[in-house]
């Protein structure tokens, strides 16, 4: 029973709430002068971008830009902000027209502190021709994610290391030895002990097989040196496949082998950067066809290269992660983050563009004041709607919890105290939801 009038009370509250905090209050704000916006947002903030953001003169297509923002107003509902979704979900990204939406993917959301990190696709990105972006939120209609078409376009494996699966592929899934989990360049980042022989693989997939241009990347925190490390391969026992590690000269390295079994290999060229033990390092390798051309890349600058007319063959193996499949003394000892593999061949300009973008993100965006975007009755309808589904499956999940705690206490006759969290919980809300009106000038 008490279940039930709470369920009652918080429906009441947040869709009250949702046209309180719509409707009143404007004055510390701007009304959207642009008739172009998204339907069923309630709020949208421009997005300038620094002038400097992009390296080299090249008009760069299907970037992944990491756009990083903290604001109050991107905290959600329960923390006084004005985001609805808990994780974020109602939070878009489009061009400075108001309406095209780019792709993007939630890396990490706060909705405590109000701070996102997202990746967005940006279809075209040049230092001569920066365009604004608007960030849109509070849309209560939006039950989830957008899907991962941010990359598939030529990226065919994407690790942010949260977790071990790749972040573009539901095939790409991880057969886990070890590792742990650690603060990263972006977010989150995997920790390999090669002590533990912590590994990932996966098993193979044609999208991982190159036989033409390619790219791999990746953040890499080295714990040791000295000797052979391997950051990614997906090398067998059979001609063909690609490897990126790092050289017992502690230099950043890569090979691949082509039909014949002839090793292809940066690690026979001199010079190249000393690496050390202790700091984070981007580091990259791309072999383009066209150009003949193979080269390693070291926090974004050009580092070693080699001519080379042979291109990769195919390989059968499966994909490693943090050692080579047959040789257990290359097991990596450190950190990744942010590992990539891509069917293109990305040029100095793409790489210097990544470093900067992944190094000083927070920097790099700046936000204009929130505009208030008038809701039509339909929107506002399907927003009350929004809100009463979202409240409908709070109370499930609540209901669930309390069952499941019903059961792990003694026939007392006293009632769980999850329902008296719950009660507090309904109360918290109540109060933020009262303190977002009252900010809004009620």
């Amino acid at each position: 029973m008490k279940l039930a009038y709470a369920g009652a009370a918080l429906s009441v509250l947040l869709v009250g709430g949702w046209l309180v905090y719509t409707n009143i209050g404007i004055n510390k704000d701007t009304l959207a002068s642009n008739e172009n916006q998204l339907p069923d947002f309630a709020w949208r903030k421009k997005i300038s971008l620094a002038k400097d953001l992009v390296k080299g003169n090249e008009t760069l297509l299907n970037f992944p830009l990491l756009v990083q923002l903290s604001d109050p107003d991107l905290k959600s509902i329960a923390n006084g902000g004005k985001v609805i979704h808990p994780k974020g979900y109602d939070i878009r990204f489009t061009k400075a027209d108001g309406h095209s939406i780019y792709p993007s993917q939630i890396d990490a959301y706060d909705p405590k502190k109000g701070e996102i990190s997202a990746w967005v696709l940006m279809d075209t990105l040049s230092a001569s021709n920066l365009q604004d972006l608007y960030v849109y939120y509070s849309n209560a209609t939006i039950k989830a994610e957008l899907p991962t078409i941010l990359w598939s376009d030529s990226y065919r494996g994407i690790w942010h290391m949260n977790d071990l699966n790749a972040a573009n592929s539901r095939k790409l899934r991880a057969t886990v030895q070890g590792t742990g989990e650690a603060t990263g360049k972006v977010g989150a980042a995997r920790l390999f002990d090669a002590a533990r022989k912590d590994a990932a693989f996966y098993a193979y997939a044609e999208e991982l097989d190159m036989r033409s241009d390619f790219s791999l990347s990746a953040w890499v925190y080295l714990n040791e040196t000295g000797r052979e490390q391997v950051v990614l391969s997906n090398q067998g026992d059979r001609p063909g496949g690609y490897r990126l590690f790092i050289s017992k000269d502690n230099k950043l390295s890569a090979d691949y082998l082509n039909a014949s079994g002839k090793r292809i290999s940066l690690n026979e060229v001199s010079g190249g950067e000393k690496l050390e033990k202790g700091r984070w390092y981007y580091l990259a390798v791309s072999y383009s066809l066209k150009e003949n051309m193979f080269q390693t890349f070291v926090d974004g600058l050009s580092d070693r290269s080699l001519a080379s007319i042979d291109a990769p063959a195919s390989s059968s193996s499966a994909l490693q992660l943090g050692r080579e499949l047959f040789n257990e003394n290359t097991y990596f000892n450190g950190l990744l983050d942010e590992v990539r593999i891509s069917s293109q061949a990305r040029t100095a300009a793409w790489m210097a563009t990544e470093l900067y973008n992944q190094t000083l993100s927070k920097r790099l965006f700046s936000l204009g004041k929130a505009e208030y975007l008038q809701l039509d009755n339909a929107a506002v309808k399907r927003n009350k709607d929004g809100m009463n589904d979202q409240s409908a499956q709070q109370l499930d999940q609540q209901a669930k919890a309390n069952t499941l705690h019903a059961k792990k206490v003694p026939d007392s006759g006293e009632a769980p105290s999850s329902l008296t969290s719950s009660a507090e919980a309904l109360q918290a809300k109540m109060n933020d939801i009262r303190r977002v009106a009252r900010d809004n000038g009620k």
